[in-house]
């Protein structure tokens, strides 16, 4: 994925199905709000709740596999 770095943003490519790009594009002309700003809070947002759980999820899960051995053993102490 391609990645900018503009004036302390970041912008990448992101492919949606049509209509949600139509709805984010209606969304944007009756509220006044750009797109950009919509998705921002969107993704925050979610970062900050079930994406963080996913990330915390997926970390406990990535580390207690890395590291079983020793848990094993730590067990048995």
């Amino acid at each position: 994925m391609a990645t900018k770095i503009t004036a302390n943003r970041q912008s990448f490519n992101l492919r949606l199905p049509p209509e949600l790009h139509e709805q984010l594009r209606i969304h944007s002309f009756l509220t006044g709000t750009p797109i950009n700003e919509t998705l921002t809070k969107v993704v925050t947002a979610w970062m900050e709740g079930e994406g963080h759980q996913e990330m915390v999820d997926a970390s406990t899960k990535r580390t207690q596999a890395l590291h079983r051995p020793a848990l094993d053993k730590l067990r048995d102490l």
